[in-house]
């Protein structure tokens, strides 16, 4: 064979394999591809977790422009029927609540004292029109309120997909996704005519048998004139899926009910 042909067949194989190798970030990882909205939004469902029972332990950091506390957060959850909690301190039960997908239960263990309300008394806190089955998603480390494909556009940020409405209404809806597993890492709600926002942010995604990729670190953001700022930090140490457990709340007949 011709010494020169030899050359260029050479060269021409470099460059083809040359050409098929991944794009790489300065530090080494493959670059994010674009993806499509109906793509993306198609995952998200195929990816969400849903169990029919989670039990789960976190530590959490709560704050709000008055006060900061740490406790121990035990939760319980029955698939779109009940979501139980119970808020320890230095191993005393201080709050139990019970969530319903129409009511909410509170026993204020410090006070004897107990409360029932609507949903309105999760919305207000949250600073979002959520639902029983959007705290659900929450807890989960779902994404929630994702608007019809068609209404969103996507774009690369970095290492995660963003998805966010072409046109935004009262709210505007904003996700961020993981570049290669596409977990759901964050979700933005503002209502700037209403001053409201929330931020809710999901890292340390571990797999767990039943349940796909958990997430154990979770910030949430909320703002409202009527609460001023909440942050919530928490962090799992504890998540087991698809064991039947007890939810028992009941309400001792000396405490006082409060609205």
């Amino acid at each position: 064979m011709n010494k020169y042909l030899l050359l260029v067949i050479t060269i021409v194989i470099g460059l083809s394999s040359t050409s098929c190798r991944s794009k790489k970030n300065p530090d080494g990882s493959a670059a994010v591809k674009s993806k499509s909205a109906k793509f993306l939004v198609k995952k998200i469902e195929q990816d969400k977790i849903d169990v029919k029972w989670l039990d789960a332990k976190a530590k959490i950091d709560f704050k709000t422009d008055d006060i900061a506390q740490s406790a121990t957060l035990y939760i319980r959850m029955c698939k779109d029927s009940a979501i139980w909690m119970v808020g320890k301190k230095f191993g005393f039960e201080g709050v139990r609540a019970l969530v319903t997908p129409d009511s909410v239960f509170m026993l204020d263990r410090l006070q004897n004292q107990y409360r029932v309300s609507d949903m309105s008394l999760i919305q207000n806190q949250f600073s979002l029109p959520v639902s029983f089955y959007d705290l659900q998603d929450i807890i989960l480390g779902n994404l929630i309120l994702v608007p019809d494909s068609k209404l969103l556009s996507t774009a690369v940020d970095q290492k995660q997909y963003h998805l966010s409405e072409k046109e935004a209404g009262e709210m505007t809806k904003d996700y961020w996704l993981n570049g290669y597993s596409y977990s759901p890492e964050r979700m933005r709600f503002t209502m700037p005519a209403q001053n409201r926002a929330a931020l809710i942010e999901n890292g340390d995604h571990r797999k767990i048998d039943g349940a796909g990729l958990f997430s154990h670190d979770r910030y949430l953001n909320f703002r409202s004139p009527e609460t001023g700022e909440v942050i919530l930090d928490m962090k799992f140490s504890k998540v087991e899926v698809n064991q039947p457990l007890s939810l028992k709340f009941e309400v001792p007949s000396h405490y006082e009910r409060v609205d």
